[in-house]
């Protein structure tokens, strides 16, 4: 899940396997992201990978502060999902390298 860099990649068809949804949105931000988590982890997936928060900086001028602050609500997200609804899963950070200065 994320924005338009996950949106724009045919998934399962790069990783040859029919099981991957792609759930990424284009111009999403971690509040969008945020706001449709619930869906996501009630499917159950075995693997969730986010790569989510540059539209926050461009669109939005969000610190990465306040960035990191939406990532450690999905982290209480997922650990309620894990601890209460025992879903199991595993949760990837993904990141690309980028100069703000």
């Amino acid at each position: 899940m994320g924005d338009s860099l996950t949106d724009e990649c045919e998934w399962s068809e790069l990783l040859e396997n029919p099981h991957i949804k792609n759930r990424g949105i284009s111009g999403d931000t971690t509040m969008g992201v945020l706001n449709r988590l619930e869906d996501i982890v009630s499917s159950q997936p075995a693997k969730i990978f986010i790569m989510i928060g540059i539209n926050n900086f461009i669109h939005y001028q969000r610190s990465a502060v306040e960035i990191l602050v939406d990532y450690q609500k999905l982290s209480l997200i997922f650990a309620i999902a894990v601890l209460i609804r025992k879903y199991l899963f595993k949760v990837f950070c993904q990141s690309i390298g980028l100069n703000l200065v």
